[in-house]
């Protein structure tokens, strides 16, 4: 009523909204609005890197300083109405549960204090445990030779940049922590991280339209296989390239078509492992199925295993694309 004295609070932008007289009580010239404790901000500018966040003045006099030890993670911007029309459906449905992969991938996105871009839901299989092997050699990701009824994983993929986004022990914990509130009892839950296959050492010969140079069709070619292969911006429709696809050597040929200035794709090799890039500042591998590089090219030599035009990836992989090493070559224009 006119009368009633409320307000809202807009935490995020550190507004106070008043009623206008008609829906709440407008306050008077002489009134002071005193706030006994508040605390406003959030979104992702809070999202700062080790040692940025500093209050001396804030500190007790027995302490002479503090910084944080660890990057500030997990600020989101503030909910458009479009965006909470969109997740209403989802939302409802759930009721508070998840039950259907979907349920599952919708509430792993929206999992509170982890940015998180992508979510895929591997059912009846689980992680390998920590320190398994196969053949003598370190084994991760998803144990996709024992079924287990009840049971699921989820992969969980965070909003990060570069070629492998790949998740903290910190942020898999937080959404197994929201997930766990949300699986039916019987559920054995799982949240793992993705295993990516990388595709390096590419040779690239192309037939060039006039005007374009080398080095303009490299780094267009470069970009063009970066972003069509690529855990979030790949695949047909941008959103990422697919869980579980099969990259054959078709694929890389057609994507270099649609880059401007090439006519004609005359050659393409490159090669596949699971490990990351030389000179990567965390060296690990992937899956254990990936420690032997393979060569992919469209006329792989008779009974040489190491020579194929197609890969099939695990439901827990996905490709990325190393550009080092990529060598493009111009033979001509039509």
């Amino acid at each position: 009523g006119p009368h009633d004295p409320v307000f809202v609070l807009d935490a995020e932008a550190g507004m106070v909204i008043y009623g206008d007289g008609y829906a709440g009580r407008p306050p008077f010239a002489t009134e002071l609005m005193v706030a006994e404790r508040y605390r406003h901000g959030g979104g992702p500018e809070g999202n700062v890197d080790t040692g940025a966040v500093a209050q001396p003045n804030a500190l007790p006099a027995a302490l002479d300083g503090a910084f944080n030890v660890t990057p500030a993670r997990g600020g989101h911007p503030a909910e458009t109405i479009e965006e909470a029309k969109r997740r209403a459906p989802g939302a409802f449905r759930r009721r508070g549960r998840a039950v259907t992969a979907e349920d599952f991938r919708e509430a792993t996105i929206e999992a509170p204090g982890v940015d998180l871009a992508r979510a895929e839901v591997i059912a009846r299989h689980l992680p390998y445990p920590i320190g398994h092997k196969v053949g003598g050699l370190d084994a991760h990701g998803v144990d996709f030779k024992t079924e287990t009824p009840g049971a699921l994983t989820v992969i969980a993929v965070p909003d990060r940049p570069g070629a492998y986004p790949m998740p903290t022990e910190g942020e898999l914990s937080a959404v197994a922590r929201h997930l766990d509130t949300l699986r039916l009892i019987t559920t054995e839950l799982h949240v793992s991280g993705p295993q990516y296959v990388r595709l390096f050492d590419m040779t690239v010969a192309v037939l060039a339209m006039p005007g374009y140079s080398e080095t303009v069709l490299r780094e267009a070619i470069m970009n063009r296989l970066r972003q069509r292969f690529h855990v979030l911006t790949g695949g047909p429709d941008g959103t990422g390239y697919p869980f579980g696809a099969r990259l054959h050597h078709a694929d890389l040929v057609a994507e270099l078509m649609l880059v401007p200035g090439v006519a004609r794709v005359e050659g393409l090799d490159g090669y596949l492992d699971g490990k990351t890039p030389d000179g990567a500042a965390r060296q690990f591998w992937w899956r254990v199925e990936r420690r032997a590089k393979v060569r992919i090219t469209n006329c792989p030599r008779p009974g040489v295993e190491t020579d194929v035009d197609r890969v099939m990836l695990m439901p827990d992989e996905c490709v990325f694309v190393d550009p080092d090493g990529l060598l493009v070559t111009v033979v001509g224009s039509p």
